[in-house]
């Protein structure tokens, strides 16, 4: 024990645990054998390159080295991740000239290509990955025509269902359905064609995939489409109707004629019209229910402004229904008692929506004699009640005293 502690010199003056002494010695091997190799490798440059012939100097092996060369443990370490960490000049050479090359023979044949370059060479090279098969009816729907492909993708079988509804309108085909359910979907074309369609769900997921489409369709244009519903026309125009809620049926029958190359009856198109301000009606009702997150919102936001929300509740407890809404900024009222005349317009008109109702307003004159709003309302009606209780909102908000009007 004594003879081998001599010999090692400082590597023991920390610590003299001989199983410590054989772990590191196997470390130590590993590190300056894997060096020994790449230097070797490139102990001389080649004739044919460029610039003065260079030695690479091979450190020496274990069994040469001195005592005082033999790095420690923390520094075969740290010679992993950092070369400049090494002690002796050549093993930090040797290292630091490996790193170097490998990264030049990693990286000297690879050209630098933008991400945009990449990425259109993955869409052109001929290749269908998964990602550009999955559909997007809110962009394929908005070009004039768009295919069915075997191996594209839908959501669930509702939105293959709509799809393939709307590419049967528009070719102008009829299928009969074969098979139509949440597993599996299967249409034939109804004139006779060898037309076929299959699609079912992938595994152990609710995405529905065309998995056959054989056949083509030689039959003619049908003009009097089954498929073109009155629920499927409600949601393709319902927009339209929208914009103009009153308009006439044989308006609305030629802008489906021009559309989709459809002769439809005013009695479906009625239908459609009905189906469609039903969707809009409730689509209305549902933002009634967001008032209350508003107004918390405005008063979040707005400190100083006042909202003011009546319900019509029958009984203790019920939702009840929308009757009355007050809205005043702080930023309105500030301005007009800080910059206005003391005069104040009021005005009331109807609401031309679903519900109906009337809009009362207060405004202001400004010193250039602009309009300047001051508060708006929303009532069932306009009558004396309605007016009392604007008014009152108001004088409350401005601050005047209510003995003071006369």
């Amino acid at each position: 024990m004594e003879t081998r502690t001599k010999l090692m010199g400082p590597l023991f003056q920390q610590d003299s645990l001989c199983t410590y002494s054989h772990l590191l010695r196997i470390k130590m091997k590993k590190v300056l054998l894997k060096v020994r190799m790449q230097g070797r490798k490139r102990q001389v440059k080649p004739s044919n390159q460029k610039g003065p012939d260079v030695i690479q100097k091979i450190p020496p092996t274990i069994s040469t080295q001195i005592p005082s060369q033999i790095p420690s443990e923390d520094e075969a370490v740290r010679t992993e991740k950092d070369p400049s960490t090494v002690g002796d000049p050549d093993l930090r050479a040797g290292i630091q000239q490996e790193v170097n090359d490998d990264v030049i023979e990693e990286n000297w044949q690879e050209p630098v290509i933008s991400d945009e370059e990449l990425l259109d060479a993955k869409r052109c090279d001929g290749r269908e990955d998964d990602d550009c098969l999955d559909f997007n009816p809110e962009v394929e729907f908005k070009k004039p025509n768009f295919e069915l492909k075997v191996g594209q993708k839908f959501t669930n079988f509702r939105v293959f269902r709509f799809v393939l509804r709307e590419w049967l309108v528009r070719e102008g085909y009829e299928v009969t359905w074969v098979k139509n359910y949440s597993k599996k979907i299967i249409a034939k074309c109804a004139k006779g064609c060898t037309w076929r369609i299959r699609a079912t769900p992938i595994q152990f997921e609710s995405t529905f995939q065309i998995k056959s489409l054989k056949g083509e369709h030689v039959c003619a244009r049908e003009y009097q489409n089954k498929h073109a519903t009155a629920a499927y026309l409600s949601i393709k125009y319902q927009d339209k109707i929208r914009d103009n809620p009153r308009g006439a049926l044989m308006g609305l029958k030629n802008d489906i004629m021009r559309d989709l190359m459809i002769n439809v009856s005013i009695a479906k198109v009625g239908r459609a019209k009905r189906k469609a301000k039903d969707l809009m009606l409730g689509t209305d009702m549902e933002q009634y229910q967001k008032l209350w997150s508003y107004a918390a919102t405005v008063r979040d936001t707005n400190p100083g402004s006042t909202i003011k929300i009546q319900m019509d509740r029958p009984t203790e407890g019920s939702n009840g229904t929308f009757e009355r809404l007050y809205y005043c900024l702080h930023a309105y009222k500030q301005g007009f008692l800080d910059g206005c005349r003391p005069i104040i317009g009021l005005d009331g008109c109807f609401l031309k929506t679903a519900f109906g109702g009337q809009l009362l307003s207060a405004l202001g004159r400004d010193g250039n004699d602009n309009m300047v709003p001051i508060a708006v309302a929303v009532v069932e009606v306009e009558r004396y009640d309605s007016w009392k209780w604007f008014l009152e909102l108001l004088m409350a908000d401005l601050g005047m005293e209510k003995d003071n009007i006369p």
